[in-house]
């Protein structure tokens, strides 16, 4: 709760630079469709979306759009942060500042980065990439964390949880019991999760 309002204050006072709609134009984008770079480029965006991107030569503005001048500049596309683990909420505006407008969690405790998710996709945080939950599973009296299963049941349920609270993926820790991997991931795939 408390991560959740300070993000959401943070969200309050820190504004976009433009919020309606804007053209970047001149730049060269890097990684754009089909990894194609566009010298002297237009990237429209409206709403907070981009809704086009090619040469200037080809891409027609609408009049009386915003024009961001960025000649001699480099467009990149959101980074994918695919192996993070979210201790606090100073990583949200962090990460979003750096580019990361995707974020993989590859383990976290649920009290913590459940509602953070939440708070995120119904637009209550707006400095804080998207987030993709991977839960973790371990096994032994080494493991990480509190999130162990030393049977198939324990590990079947614990699958079960993460997807009651939409994780999309189950990270296998190191010390799971090897014969517990194929039961997590025959779980997990029968829910529609992936396993990593």
């Amino acid at each position: 709760e408390d991560a959740v309002k300070f993000l959401e204050n943070l969200s309050k006072e820190i504004k976009p630079v433009n919020q309606s709609r804007y053209a970047i134009v001149g730049a060269t984008v890097v990684g754009a469709k089909d990894f194609a770079v566009i010298p002297d480029s237009v990237v429209l965006i409206e709403n907070g979306r981009i809704v086009e991107v090619g040469k200037r030569s080809e891409v027609k503005l609408p009049k009386g759009v915003k024009i961001i001048e960025a000649r001699g500049k480099t467009v990149l596309p959101g980074l994918f942060d695919t192996h993070a683990h979210a201790t606090g909420a100073e990583w949200f505006p962090a990460s979003l500042a750096a580019g990361i407008t995707t974020m993989r969690d590859a383990a976290n405790e649920l009290e913590f980065i459940v509602p953070v998710r939440d708070a995120i996709k119904t637009g209550r945080l707006k400095i804080a990439p998207r987030l993709l939950l991977a839960g973790y599973i371990d096994s032994g009296a080494n493991a990480l964390g509190s999130m162990r299963a030393e049977t198939p049941d324990e590990a079947r349920a614990l699958v079960q949880k993460y997807k009651q609270n939409d994780f999309e993926q189950i990270k296998i820790y190191q010390s799971l019991k090897p014969e517990l991997v194929k039961i997590v991931a025959d779980e997990a795939h029968r829910l529609g999760m992936t396993v990593t």
